[in-house]
């Protein structure tokens, strides 16, 4: 296998600071509060946060409306 050139590297790392750099932007306008954070490593524990609470959520939500089907069917 051909070693890449320190140019090619240096290309391949500016390409992927900058998928990071759009990513966590996204991650941003995204989680509440995450216009605030600086940090990306708060700002991913706080996404993972956020994930575990929208799932609780939606898990909520289904119990909810597998209780009222259940009490329409009745």
């Amino acid at each position: 296998m051909r070693r890449k050139s320190r140019s090619a590297m240096e290309e391949v790392t500016a390409k992927a600071k900058k998928l990071v750099k759009r990513k966590t932007k996204g991650l941003r306008n995204v989680v509440p509060g995450g216009e605030f954070m600086s940090n990306n490593v708060l700002l991913i524990q706080e996404t993972l946060d956020y994930i575990v609470s929208l799932q609780t959520q939606v898990n909520v939500m289904r119990s909810i409306v597998d209780a009222a089907e259940a009490g329409v069917e009745r």
